[in-house]
């Protein structure tokens, strides 16, 4: 087991990501959430269209009074990050897991308490939340936002093939620790793969930025025992 399981704070953003500017787009979705005009500039199906204004659009409306079928299409509802009612269904499952756990990690520090590991701590499904386009989107999303040119990532081998040409594009250095196969010959399954945390441990260094941590391990099917506590 690794010496310590103190949790540390959250990894500070790219400095490519730093000074970026506020969407227009996110502003003119929050003002259209909050006064409800017709909002014709965005792409998004209301379902508020006024009747008269073309044929076309009094025929959609009467549509959707004798159908139950809801309309949608690729263009999001007022917010970029995902549909406000996902994003917030998401925050009420993840915020308990996310919150410090004495019995499994010991007292929390104290500088910490406030923030990021406080036992209250909520999820801010509009800030904190993102619905991407696949795995694939969100893993290129994270790792263009977290790692630095020079930042180290350590993968678990054997690894699902995006995660060293991901850190590699954004000037990450990937460092990689093993799965260990299981000592005796014949059959065997996932569960008999085992990871060595000294080995682990030993590739952390000041310049590791995150861990890869995929459960259940692709190829492999192997299950992190510490994600079923």
């Amino acid at each position: 087991m690794m010496a310590s399981s103190v949790p540390l704070p959250p990894p500070l953003p790219a400095d490519r990501t730093l000074g970026q500017k506020p969407s227009i787009w996110v502003s003119i979705g929050q003002k259209i959430a909050k006064y409800k005009p017709l909002n014709l500039g965005q792409g998004p199906e209301s379902g508020k269209l006024r009747p008269g204004v073309t044929r076309a659009d009094v025929d959609l409306v009467d549509f959707r009074k004798t159908t139950s079928i809801c309309l949608r299409n690729q263009f999001l509802l007022m917010f970029k990050q995902g549909q406000v009612a996902l994003v917030e269904a998401l925050s009420k499952v993840y915020t308990p897991l996310t919150r410090h756990n004495e019995a499994v990690s010991g007292p929390c520090p104290s500088h910490l308490k406030a923030t990021t590991f406080s036992a209250s701590r909520e999820i801010n499904p509009l800030t904190e939340i993102l619905i991407s386009v696949g795995a694939y989107g969100c893993l290129s999303t994270a790792f263009f936002a977290v790692v630095d040119r020079g930042d180290e990532v350590i993968i678990i081998e054997p690894s699902f093939d995006c995660y060293t040409p991901m850190t590699l594009a954004v000037g990450g250095i990937p460092v990689y620790t093993a799965l260990q196969p299981p000592k005796t010959l014949g059959q065997c399954s996932s569960s008999d793969w085992s990871l060595d945390f000294a080995d682990l441990e030993s590739k952390i260094t000041k310049k590791t930025k995150v861990i890869v941590i995929n459960t259940p391990n692709n190829p492999l099917g192997k299950v992190d025992p510490h994600s079923l506590k």
